[in-house]
């Protein structure tokens, strides 16, 4: 699924969906990763010593990012807002 994109961007706040996204980085070394986790998802990302562009701004993500992986979180809507911001972008 990665293989075709240089730049992915990432933005995720819960647990399930960081342990998810963390394996595909580890996967994909070769690839720049923008990401912006809050909450669980940042622990899991630091425990799993992931330092690609961490902290970057959603505008960031949207506007050099070829495709953009978003959790699905209930308790956080950052998720959710990557995914307007991206879609109001094309």
């Amino acid at each position: 699924m990665l293989t075709n994109y240089n730049t992915i961007g990432i933005v995720a706040h819960d647990a399930g969906s960081a342990n998810i996204i963390v394996e595909y980085v580890k996967k994909f070394k070769n690839k720049l990763f923008l990401i912006n986790v809050t909450g669980p998802a940042k622990n899991i990302f630091n425990a799993n010593k992931i330092s690609f562009e961490l902290n970057q701004s959603f505008k960031t993500i949207v506007d050099k990012s070829d495709f953009i992986i978003s959790g699905t979180s209930a308790k956080s809507v950052v998720d959710h807002k990557i995914r307007i911001l991206a879609i109001k972008n094309n």
